[in-house]
């Protein structure tokens, strides 16, 4: 999240979108669809779908945005979004305090704060499994990834329920 802050300094452009690492956008005119969208509806962000592949470039599956799941998982995939600058700005970018997590964090400021969002009929990226984020074959690493996203939620979820534990959010994702 620091990194994507430090990118967001050097920003210029109207529209903010992050691709990471070895992932890729899905047509080279995605972009051009997502903003051609986002000016029509003007729109504060946009989203689409994700297909994701193995590292021998096998597809494996299809993440469809949800935004009815946004407080138990993440809506959509963070390289299929999109956000205009100025309101990244106005939220104050990522928020690194979250630590691992601040792509989901923006995604809820932006739902319950009202932003208005679009979803992209389209395939916006291609996201290639093998991080943090994709591990379950080793229990150590799915381990600690569980507790990542148990603190995500955590620290979003205490400001509405202040009893909450980590512990708890942590049993939410682990079952």
């Amino acid at each position: 999240d620091d990194g994507y802050n430090k990118a967001l300094s050097h920003a210029s452009g109207k529209y903010v979108f992050f691709m990471n690492s070895d992932d890729q956008y899905y047509a080279d005119d995605v972009l051009e669809k997502c903003v051609e969208l986002m000016e029509k509806e003007n729109a504060d962000y946009c989203y689409g779908t994700e297909r994701q592949y193995n590292r021998k470039d096998k597809f494996t599956f299809e993440w469809k945005p949800n935004l009815a799941q946004f407080w138990h998982k993440v809506p959509y995939a963070h390289a299929a979004m999109g956000v205009r600058r100025d309101v990244l700005k106005k939220l104050g970018n990522y928020n690194t305090d979250c630590g691992y997590g601040g792509d989901y964090y923006l995604m809820i400021q932006l739902i319950l704060d009202g932003y208005k969002g679009i979803e992209i009929p389209a395939v916006i990226s291609k996201y290639i499994l093998g991080r943090i984020s994709s591990q379950n074959h080793d229990k150590a690493k799915q381990y600690r990834t569980f507790l990542i996203l148990a603190k995500r939620i955590h620290f979003i979820a205490k400001q509405f329920y202040p009893n909450i534990t980590i512990e708890d959010c942590f049993n939410i994702y682990h079952f």
